[in-house]
């Protein structure tokens, strides 16, 4: 049991006084960069996505100032703090557990608000800790708490950050939702605060105070009960002795400014990299600040608390010019992983010292019985700082933005033969008759790869009509998620209910309409470029050196831009895995087995880089994709068909190739309506030799309307399917496959010579190929004669952005803190809490 108001406490309740405010802290960890993930789903503009989270803070000025107020001037059975603290754990716990499945941003935001909250209760909960430990050992409690918090971030960023994305097999209950690695994080953090909630009830014990104050305090006979509280509260809260640690405050908001929320976004869309090299950074950071925020406690407590935050703010202030600096003399102003981890551990150091040294700094300005009305003036004026500085965070961004990025409009990226500068490429716009001027050119390189010239260029045009509609379109989306969440409300009339449905009409009818006008747009600029570039761009299939098919074995030479290391081989051979291929057993660096594709990689060296593919198909696939497609080398539709099927009995039977055999494959028509039929061979070893669920499973699948089976031998079956018209006619409605496509086709015939159905393979497999070498973590192009054209939103820059902006709230912070020291050795302000304890 954890009891209050001792004069001196073993060590080891240092660590569990520490847990209500530590456990809060994990569960409130998704609140930060996951919560900004599933806000992304729904909008993209920092200022919008600010605006809205920092409005939580104008709602809580109404509730956490007053109830840690209160929490000063109450006694109940339970104690005057921990009783709030358990409801608001215990609130925050149950929105957690439904913001994964909120359907708009209307519903994440209020939940959002819902959680902060009820968080508002809890607002008294180091009051509650620093009631138990005395000044003199504070110091140390902060040590612990950091270096808890940094382990934590460990869990965090290393373990469950990058596995955001993935999601996982729900059984029976896959019809009901999808879990996520984002739901399971949330969940988590939800159970985290439910335990903690339950340890605050049961294991803290409050003493009540000698001079503990009471609500009634200073009331007049007759004075109105909210007269007086508002009063009480102006008079305690904004009183000449909270002076420091509202300047504290404040200079503690300074030394935080950051990307916060936003920080994903500079690892993943402006460096390149993945959220799990993001989290594998910040857990290294993690655990060289556990170290740091152990000493600093001790030091802090040993020669000063202000002289220690005061070196340590320096040495963060001088980190972050370096960084600065730094950063800008990289090649792509991108830092590898490497001087990620250095540079910030460094800076983390110092910025742990600071966080280890700040709280219990402020605290000693403030005696016990004025820890409530502390923690009431320190919240409000800490969000109301926090939220101006998240606001103009936001909107600095978008400044920096207008300033010095390309805004919303329509571009393309184009590859030449040869490497040319911007200028060669100027001049042949400009020879045509177009104004360069119009155009922003940009060389389009691997990320850290920082040259004047190059093969790839991006050419894009502002447009002021697309940064409008694409608004809307964002606006329309939120929408009819909203109303199409509503109308299935059992409660509605039904004149309300066409109402609704008349609105989602409209709404469906003019995202059509955008989305038409955002095409034109493109198509406007591809056309008008290609005709300027169209002959001067890289020729159409020279990018296949060598295609054969023999004995389902596929061979594909191609030319790469750049050249893929031979570290990320094998990586890039297991991304390439699919039920299309056939399998091997393997074992992996545990000796345990597993199955692994027969698709093998080779670099190829020399001055012109390029990769040697041999995928060997499984013999059941190719014998059903041959049936399908038999005219086209681009119907994806039969190919996703033929792999559909595959991936059943794999599924089903299991994998390897001695599991099932599909022969006799037949196309034809039925009523009308086209069928595909075949013979399944089914081995002894099969997983399951029911027939019925296989053909159930298959009617699963969006391109077969029905499968029917037929015994036909021991554990043999004949197989017809009815297949839905798009499955066998369909050709890729996405423009710039089927360009793609188009580009290699004679560049195929002349060196296939065969039946379309080896070029249908060639093709998909290239596709899919190129496009998986050009993805995180590759970034390695092949070259094409098919310009990428698409329309844009406002480009953002997050790392010069936020430094600047960094360094000077820090020079702020520091003006702060120099009148602070002068106006304390003048007399005008006094450390109450560590004379209060020296005299007991």
């Amino acid at each position: 049991m954890i009891i209050t108001r001792k004069k001196k406490v073993p060590v080891h309740w240092l660590f569990y006084a520490q847990l209500p405010l530590l456990l809060t802290i994990y569960g409130e960890s998704v609140i930060h960069a996951p919560f900004l993930l599933l806000m992304k789903k729904f909008m993209d503009n920092p200022a919008a996505i600010m605006g809205l989270i920092s409005m939580e803070i104008y709602i809580n000025l109404f509730g956490a100032p007053f109830i840690s107020w209160l929490s000063d001037r109450v006694w109940t059975r339970w104690g005057r703090r921990k009783f709030f603290v358990v409801i608001a754990d215990t609130g925050r716990a149950l929105c957690l557990l439904a913001m994964p499945f909120a359907p708009n941003v209307i519903v994440l935001i209020i939940l959002r608000w819902a959680f902060s909250l009820a968080g508002s209760f809890g607002s008294m909960t180091q009051a509650l800790i620093y009631e138990v430990v005395p000044p003199p050992q504070r110091g140390r409690l902060s040590g612990f708490f950091q270096a808890s918090v940094q382990f934590g971030n460990i869990i965090f960023f290393f373990l469950l950050l990058g596995r955001f994305d993935d999601y996982y097999f729900m059984g029976p209950f896959r019809y009901v939702t999808e879990l996520s690695g984002g739901a399971i994080m949330f969940w988590l953090c939800a159970f985290v605060l439910l335990g903690i909630s339950a340890f605050e009830a049961l294991g803290f014990r409050e003493i009540k105070p000698p001079d503990g104050g009471s609500i009634n305090d200073g009331r007049k006979p007759g004075q109105s009960i909210f007269i007086h509280f508002f009063k009480s509260f102006y008079q305690d809260v904004f009183a000449k002795d909270l002076l420091p640690i509202y300047l504290f405050v404040f200079v503690t908001i300074m030394f935080a400014v950051n990307l916060g929320i936003f920080q994903p976004l500079l690892y993943t869309e402006q460096w390149g990299y993945s959220l799990q090299d993001m989290g594998n950074t910040m857990a290294v950071g993690a655990i060289f600040s556990i170290t740091f925020a152990l000493i600093a406690g001790w030091f802090a407590d040993r020669y000063g608390k202000i002289q220690t935050f005061v070196l340590a703010s320096a040495g963060s202030l001088i980190m972050n010019i370096f960084y600065t600096v730094w950063v800008a003399f990289q090649p792509d102003n991108r830092p590898t992983l490497i001087q990620i981890i250095v540079i910030g551990n460094i800076t983390q150091a110092f910025m742990m010292v600071k966080s280890v040294v700040t709280y219990p700094l402020m605290m000693e300005y403030v005696k016990r019985s004025r820890m409530g009305s502390a923690s009431a003036g320190i919240y409000l004026f800490q969000n109301l700082f926090r939220s101006l500085v998240l606001l103009f965070v936001g909107v600095w961004l978008v400044w920096w933005s207008v300033w010095f990025f390309p805004q919303a409009g329509y571009q393309t990226a184009t590859t030449f033969p040869d490497e040319i500068d911007a200028d060669q490429l100027r001049s042949k716009i400009e020879s045509t008759g177009l104004d360069p001027d119009d155009y922003l050119l940009r060389p389009i390189h691997q990320y850290g790869v920082d040259k004047e010239t190059s093969m790839r260029w991006w050419i894009h045009r502002n447009d002021e009509e697309t940064a409008d509609i694409l608004a809307e379109l964002k606006d329309l989306k939120n929408e009819l998620s909203s109303l199409e969440a509503e109308v299935t409300s059992p409660f509605l009339t039904e004149p309300e209910r066409d109402a609704i449905n008349e609105k989602i009409d409209t709404a469906k009818s003019r995202t059509t309409e955008i989305n038409e006008t955002l095409e034109r747009g493109k198509s406007e600029l591809h056309r008008k470029l290609y005709a300027v570039l169209g002959d001067a761009l890289f020729e159409p299939g020279a990018q296949l050196r060598d295609a054969r098919f023999e004995d389902d074995t596929l061979f594909l030479a191609l030319t790469t831009i750049e050249e893929l290391p031979q570290e990320q081989v094998e990586l890039f051979e297991q991304n390439l895995n699919g039920p299309q291929y056939q399998v091997t057993a393997s074992k992996n660096d545990l000796s345990s087995s597993r199955w692994r594709s027969e698709v093998r990689v080779e670099v190829v060296d020399g001055e012109t880089p390029g990769l040697q593919v041999n995928a060997k198909f499984d013999p059941n696939f190719t014998r059903i994709y041959r049936i399908l497609n038999t005219g086209d080398n681009l119907i994806p539709a039969t190919f996703e068909l033929a792999n559909s099927i595959n991936s059943i009995f794999q599924s089903g039977l299991g994998r390897g190739n001695q599991q099932f055999t599909i022969t006799s494959v037949e196309k034809g028509t039925r009523d009308g309506q086209a069928t595909l039929s075949f013979e399944l061979s089914i081995s002894q070893n099969a997983l399951t030799s029911d027939a019925s669920l296989l053909a159930e499973a298959l009617t699963q699948e969006q391109a077969i309307e029905d499968a029917s089976t037929q015994q036909i031998a021991d554990n043999r079956y004949r197989f017809e399917l009815q297949l839905a018209s798009e499955a066998m006619t369909a050709k890729n409605s996405d423009w710039l496959s089927r360009s793609r496509a188009d580009e290699i086709r004679t560049r195929l015939d002349s060196l296939m010579q065969g039946e379309a159905f080896a070029q249908g393979l060639a093709t998909e497999t290239y596709l899919r190929l190129a496009d998986v070498l050009a993805s995180q973590p590759f970034y390695v192009n092949i070259p094409e004669n098919t310009p990428r054209s698409k329309h844009t939103e406002r480009e953002y820059e997050y790392f010069f952005s936020s430094k600047t902006l960094e360094i000077a709230s820090d020079l702020v912070g520091f003006a702060i803190i120099f009148f602070i020291i002068y106006i304390e050795k003048k007399g005008v302000i006094r450390r109450y809490g560590a004379e209060e304890d020296l005299k007991r």
